[in-house]
C-alpha cells in the first residue's frame, strides 16, 4: 500500500529523499504544500526521481501549484491535484473479518487429513491459507465485503456452511461414520476454495487499482508495446540499461553540485554617515588642567611658544640708467688679516692703495675678522667690502689689483693686512656714456622678494622643530624685520647689488594629538548613532584666519570639519545569520540591520540562486569600502 508524506514549504531535498529511503513501502504519495522549495527548481525534482528509480521506487506529487505540478510531470512523476479517491496504507488498514473464515476452514481440512487421500492432495495446494501471505490480502477481502452483494453472498455460505456442519455432527457424528466426514469435509473444502479463489482474485484487482495510480502514461505505453511484441527484448534490455547508466551518473552529478559545488560570496555595504560641522578652537599657554567647556562646539588646548631669528642676503641686477661723466669707479675687495686672533676695526674713507698708486676709499665702517686655527694651522681672517675710486676716471675701472693700506704704514699691520680685488671696478670715466645703477624700485623690489623669502624659511624652520605633533597654522606667526641693508647703496653705479635682511619670528602652536582626540569625542557624542557601532573613515579640517595675542599667548581660531563614518559590520556574526536564507529573509534581516545599507550576494552554481548556502565554510563575505 501506498506511504503518505506530507512536505513543507521549507523543507529541503535532501530531506525528503532520507525519508523516501527510510520507508519500505515500494509506492509513495508526496503531499506537497504550495511554493516549496522542491517544487522551484528541477535539480530537486530530478534528484528525487532518480533516487526513487535506483530504489525501484515509485512516487506521486500531490500539490496545487500549478507550476510544481507541471514540472514533475515533465520529469515523469505521477501527478494529482488532490488526495481524493487515493486511499494510502493508514485508510487501507482493514478488518480481517474473512481471513478467519478462511482460516476456519483450512482448519478443518487439516483435522480430516487422514481420512480422505483426495482431501490430503488439495490440503496441500492450500496449505498457505491463514499463513502471511494469505493475511497480506486483508484489505482485499475487506473490499469485497463493502460491496452489497458479495458481502451478501459471503454471510449465505457462512449461514450455510454451519448450518450443513451442525447437521451433519447431528445426524451422523463425525467421529462415528468416515464416510460422513469424508462429505462434510469436502464440502467445507469447495467452500474454503471458492473463497480463498474470491479473494485472491479480488486482492489482485485491488493491487491493479493501486498499481495504476503511479503508472505514467508513458510507461503504460511501453507496457502495451511490449505486450504486443513491437520492441524486441534485446533493444528494450539495452535502453533500460542505458537508462539506468544514464540516471546513476545524472544522481550522482546532482549528489556533488548539491553538496560540494554551491558557494555563496557575500558583499556587505555598510552605511556610512556624512556630516559638516564648524567648531571653535581655543589654544591657551596656561589652560587649566579642567578645561571642559560647557559649550560643546568649543575645544580647548594648551598652547606653545616658539621663537626664531634668521638673515638672509640676496642678489639682484640694478637697472637703473645714468652717464658715466665725472663717476667714481666702484667695486669690492677682499680685505685678510694675517696679524692677531682680534678682529681690526677699519672705518668708513679708509684708504687702499693699488701698486700703481692708485687710490680707493672704504665705503662703511668694517671689522676685519681675526685669524683661526683649523687642524693646527692658522687661517687669516677675511672679509668681502665695497670700495669707491678717489677720484673720477676712466682709469679706475681696473678688473684685479692687489691693495695696502697705507695708514698702516710705519707700523707690524702694514705687513699683515692686505686686500685684493673681488669684482671689476666699475662706473669710472668722463665720456658720457650710459651705466647700471641701483634704482629705488631696484630696492623695493629686493626688499619684498627676500623677505618673503626668509619668512617661508622661518615657518618651515617652525614647523620642523616643534614637530609633526602639533600644529602651527600660518597666521599663527608674527615677523619682525630687525634690520636690513642694501649694497652698494641706491643710485650707485653697478651692474648688481646686494639686499640683506634680518626678520625675528615668534609663533603660538598646539597638539594635533590632544586636538583629534577632542574631535572624536564631539564625534562620539554629537554624530555617531547609539544603535551600532562606527568608525572614522575620514575628517577634513579647514582652519579659517586665526586670531592671535602673543601678549597673552593665547589662540583662537574657527575650525570646519568634514567627517566621514562608517558602520562595523561582524562578518563572522553575520555570515551565521544569513546562512540558508532566501530572498524574503535576506530582505528582512536587513530591515533589523540599519548599519547594512546593502546586500549582494553571488551564488553559484547559477542553479542555487534562489538561496544562500546552509554551510557557513562556503560562505565567504566581504566588506565594502566603497
Amino acid at each position: 500500500m501506498p506511504q503518505t508524506f506530507y512536505i513543507t514549504a521549507d523543507e529541503e531535498v535532501n530531506s525528503v529523499i532520507g525519508k523516501l529511503r527510510k520507508t519500505p513501502a515500494k509506492r509513495n504519495i508526496l503531499v506537497v504544500a504550495q511554493r516549496a522549495l522542491i517544487l522551484q527548481s528541477s535539480v530537486s525534482l530530478r534528484l528525487i526521481k532518480n533516487e526513487m528509480d535506483n530504489l525501484s521506487k515509485k512516487v506521486m506529487i500531490v500539490t496545487q501549484d500549478e507550476q510544481g505540478l507541471a514540472m514533475a510531470k515533465k520529469i515523469g512523476f505521477v501527478v494529482r491535484k488532490s488526495i481524493e479517491g487515493i486511499k494510502t496504507e493508514e485508510q487501507m488498514a482493514v478488518d480481517k473479518v474473512t481471513v478467519p473464515f478462511v482460516e476456519k476452514n483450512a482448519q478443518v481440512i487439516k483435522q480430516n487429513e487422514g481420512i480422505v487421500e483426495e482431501i490430503s492432495g488439495k490440503h496441500n495446494r492450500l496449505k498457505n491459507l491463514g499463513s502471511g501471505k494469505f493475511a497480506s490480502v486483508s484489505g482485499v477481502v475487506k473490499r469485497v465485503a463493502d460491496n452489497n452483494q458479495n458481502s451478501q453472498t459471503t454471510r449465505i455460505i457462512n449461514k450455510k456452511t454451519k448450518k450443513e456442519r451442525n447437521t451433519q455432527r447431528s445426524n451422523y457424528g463425525i467421529d462415528n461414520n468416515n464416510n460422513n466426514n469424508a462429505e462434510t469435509i469436502k464440502t467445507e473444502k469447495r467452500v474454503g476454495e471458492n473463497a480463498l479463489n474470491d479473494a485472491l482474485k479480488l486482492r489482485n484487482e485491488k493491487e491493479a487499482d493501486f498499481r495504476d495510480l503511479f503508472v505514467d502514461p508513458r510507461e503504460d505505453e511501453i507496457i502495451k508495446k511490449d505486450k504486443k511484441g513491437d520492441t524486441p527484448v534485446a533493444e528494450k534490455t539495452g535502453k533500460i540499461l542505458w537508462l539506468f547508466g544514464f540516471s546513476i551518473v545524472v544522481l550522482l552529478a546532482g549528489i556533488a553540485v548539491y553538496f560540494l559545488f554551491p558557494k555563496a560570496t557575500i558583499t556587505i555595504v555598510p552605511t556610512e554617515i556624512q556630516k559638516n560641522v564648524n567648531l571653535t578652537v581655543r589654544a591657551e599657554e596656561n589652560m587649566p588642567v579642567d578645561n571642559e567647556n560647557k559649550d560643546d562646539d568649543t575645544i580647548n588646548l594648551v598652547s606653545g611658544l616658539i621663537e626664531k631669528e634668521e638673515t638672509l642676503s640676496l642678489t639682484f641686477k640694478a637697472t637703473g640708467d645714468k652717464t658715466s661723466s665725472n663717476q667714481k669707479a666702484r667695486g669690492k675687495i677682499i680685505i685678510y688679516n694675517n696679524f692677531s686672533e682680534t678682529g681690526q676695526v677699519l672705518v668708513a674713507t679708509t684708504r687702499f692703495l693699488t701698486d700703481d698708486n692708485k687710490l680707493f676709499r672704504l665705503i662703511k665702517t668694517i671689522t676685519v675678522p681675526g685669524m683661526t686655527v683649523e687642524n693646527g694651522k692658522k687661517k687669516p681672517g677675511e672679509i668681502e667690502v665695497g670700495v669707491i675710486a678717489d677720484q673720477a676716471g676712466e682709469e679706475y675701472n681696473i678688473e684685479s689689483a692687489t691693495f695696502t693700506i697705507p695708514g698702516f704704514k710705519g707700523s707690524p699691520k702694514y705687513d699683515k693686512f692686505s686686500a685684493k680685488l673681488n669684482q671689476p671696478m666699475k662706473g669710472g670715466g668722463a665720456d658720457g656714456g650710459e651705466l647700471r645703477t641701483v634704482a629705488k624700485s631696484d630696492i623695493e623690489k629686493a626688499k619684498k622678494e627676500t623677505e618673503q623669502k626668509l619668512k617661508e624659511q622661518i615657518r618651515e624652520k617652525m614647523k620642523e622643530e616643534i614637530g609633526k605633533n602639533n600644529v602651527l597654522l600660518t597666521g599663527a606667526i608674527e615677523f619682525k624685520i630687525s634690520d636690513s641693508a642694501v649694497f652698494p647703496e641706491e643710485g650707485a653705479v653697478t651692474d648688481n647689488f646686494e639686499y640683506q635682511i634680518k626678520i625675528k619670528a615668534y609663533g603660538l602652536y598646539f597638539s594635533v594629538e590632544d586636538l583629534d582626540k577632542k574631535i572624536n569625542d564631539y564625534i562620539d557624542k554629537n554624530i555617531a548613532p547609539q544603535e551600532y557601532s562606527t568608525e572614522v573613515v575620514s575628517v577634513e579640517k579647514k582652519y579659517d584666519k586665526p586670531e592671535v595675542n602673543f601678549e597673552d599667548k593665547t589662540l583662537q581660531v574657527y575650525l570646519n570639519l568634514n567627517v566621514l563614518l562608517r558602520a562595523k559590520i561582524d562578518a563572522d556574526k553575520t555570515k551565521q545569520e544569513l546562512a540558508g536564507k532566501g530572498q524574503r529573509q535576506i530582505d528582512a534581516f536587513i530591515s533589523r540591520h540599519p548599519e547594512i545599507q546593502k546586500i549582494e550576494a553571488e551564488i553559484s552554481p547559477p542553479f542555487f540562486a534562489n538561496k544562500i548556502p546552509k554551510y557557513i565554510n562556503r560562505i565567504t563575505v566581504r566588506i565594502s569600502n566603497n
